[in-house]
């Protein structure tokens, strides 16, 4: 199932969807998320926080859970020290390791990945899910965060 703003942007999804091989689409939402909110339906959001204010994010509360959802190979390369691993093509339940009930932030490279794995954690049951947008582990490296390899 696709969502746009409207029909338009919906169709516009479904054929970048099928230009990478997605076949198997449900469908899109008639009038988008316009016609959506017009009609006062109910809808869900995702906080986000930019790459660069997760580091004074972090210190200021260190047990807040960090799972980085990039590949193997990104991840080996470098990462936050304490952040879990999961790739966001393999959620398909609570990644172990994570706490539904505390908060968690979702990590990638740029953040396109990261908004798929909060939609997915959000979908297994987590309450309070950050996306990490501007940038990523690329971003926080960046900023002097120093990344442990392995």
């Amino acid at each position: 199932m696709f969502i746009g703003r409207d029909d338009a942007d919906g169709r516009r999804a479904a054929k970048l969807a099928l230009a990478v091989g997605v076949r198997d689409i449900a469908g899109l939402l008639a009038g988008g998320m316009t016609n959506w909110r017009q009609e006062r339906l109910p809808a869900d959001h995702t906080e986000r926080v930019a790459a660069a204010d997760l580091i004074g994010w972090l210190a200021q509360e260190p047990s807040r859970q960090l799972l980085d959802v990039r590949e193997r190979s990104e991840w080996d390369a470098g990462h936050v020290p304490g952040s879990l691993f999961t790739p966001w093509h393999d959620i398909t339940a609570m990644p172990a390791g994570l706490d539904p009930t505390r908060p968690i932030a979702v990590i990638c490279a740029a953040g396109a990945r990261a908004a798929t794995a909060a939609s997915l954690l959000k979908r297994h049951g987590a309450r309070d899910v950050v996306h990490v947008v501007d940038g990523g582990v690329p971003a926080l490296a960046g900023h002097g965060l120093e990344l442990v390899p392995g």
